[in-house]
């Protein structure tokens, strides 16, 4: 089952990084099994974020530390910030990692070298956009801000506190829809969703209790926790309540992710209590695999699913290596077309090596010679070696 493929990664207030694996035991039941824990902070870790092999924490220490996952190990320390670093994220294409802090500034990293790329020195915390060209912040300036981060600079700004009577200053959840149309915003117990085309609000849901923790689940379907252990699902699209479950008992939900794994939908949730629960979603319901308590109280939330990003790597290069050997065989067939004409128009003319004369004197074919090299900025490169 999918689900074994997954590992749940949370930061908490004692400054451990904890990790659990789902495990499949004899009684043929799923159970969450610590994989591991971690002590590199000084304070407690407000932000947690993936992407390939790598994992970041950002703590109230004011620091960012930088995991290998697929080495199991560390490998590196961020101290840009002078404040507690409270959101973080890598860019789509895990090019780049961002992170906010509250003083007020956003950094931007080049992912492997960890070269600071650009720095925002009033900025908040914030969002990226799934294609990657566009950021929101918001912060206690009241203040919705979009970013162009292909030109590196502000796009435009909205005034929340005068849109929103005052309440821009209360904004607890920033999130675009994995399809980047729209975009959602949490103050207290209403949750907004703004249309990206028309930057105007198309739908407002009104809980009974604050709101605590907010995600997608399809791209016009979400998932939002409430203070009273509660969560709703609801149809953007539709306008409408889905239905209700009563996940943590009477504890705030403090964290919520979605994710797709073999073409199965799995929720994860968190509570203040320090329990971690992962949902198979379902048509109109959640069904629980398994669930176990950290005794820490958890602050953020990352899922890992195993091999995902490196198997879809590796399936876009063999795509692309596929495509320039056909390209390649393309133009050697037209060259042999060409020698072949040039040789019945002129006989006395000597024929040209072929493509087998040149092998057998120790050049390789680039068939054979393509070499897969990932760089560090995400992108893909092809080497041929002569």
């Amino acid at each position: 089952m999918p689900a074994s493929d997954l590992e749940i990664i949370v930061g908490t207030y004692e400054e451990f990084l904890l990790g659990y694996k789902v495990l499949k035991k004899e009684n043929d039941k799923f159970h969450l099994v610590q994989s591991f824990a971690d002590h590199s902070h000084r304070a407690s870790i407000r932000s947690v974020c993936a992407k390939g092999k790598y994992l970041a924490s950002g703590s109230a220490d004011e620091s960012i530390t930088l995991y290998d996952m697929k080495n199991r190990k560390e490998c590196g320390i961020l101290v840009q910030h002078n404040g507690m670093v409270n959101c973080m994220l890598f860019s789509p294409n895990g090019s780049h990692l961002l992170s906010g802090s509250e003083d007020g500034s956003i950094a931007i990293f080049r992912t492997g070298s960890w070269q600071l790329e650009k720095l925002f020195p009033k900025a908040h915390k914030g969002e990226v956009h799934p294609t990657g060209k566009l950021a929101l912040t918001v912060g206690t300036d009241a203040t919705l801000r979009t970013w162009n981060l292909v030109k590196g600079r502000q796009a435009y700004a909205t005034n929340l506190g005068k849109n929103r009577t005052g309440n821009g200053r209360a904004v607890t959840n920033i999130l675009w829809s994995p399809d980047g149309n729209s975009y959602v915003l949490t103050i207290g117990a209403e949750l907004n969703v703004y249309d990206v085309a028309t930057a105007g609000i198309v739908y407002t849901i009104k809980l009974d209790k604050k709101i605590s923790s907010v995600c997608f689940t399809k791209d016009t379907e979400l998932a939002i926790g409430d203070e009273g252990g509660g969560i709703s699902f609801y149809s953007v699209s539709e306008k409408k309540q889905l239905f209700v479950v009563e996940a943590h008992n009477n504890s705030r939900v403090k964290c919520l992710s979605c994710v797709t794994v073999g073409g199965k939908k799995f929720l994860v949730s968190t509570s203040s209590a320090g329990e971690i629960k992962l949902w198979k979603c379902k048509v109109g319901k959640l069904k629980q695999i398994c669930s176990t308590n950290s005794d820490c109280r958890i602050t953020c939330l990352v899922v890992l699913v195993a091999n995902s990003d490196e198997s879809t790597l590796n399936t876009e290069i063999k795509e692309e290596i596929t495509e320039i050997n056909n390209t390649s065989n393309e133009v050697k067939s037209d060259k042999s077309k060409r020698k072949r004409r040039n040789s019945e128009e002129n006989p006395d003319v000597k024929k040209l090596k072929t493509t087998q004369d040149i092998e057998n004197k120790g050049i390789k074919s680039s068939k054979k010679s393509v070499s897969e090299v990932v760089c560090t900025r995400g992108q893909k490169w092809v080497v041929e070696d002569l």
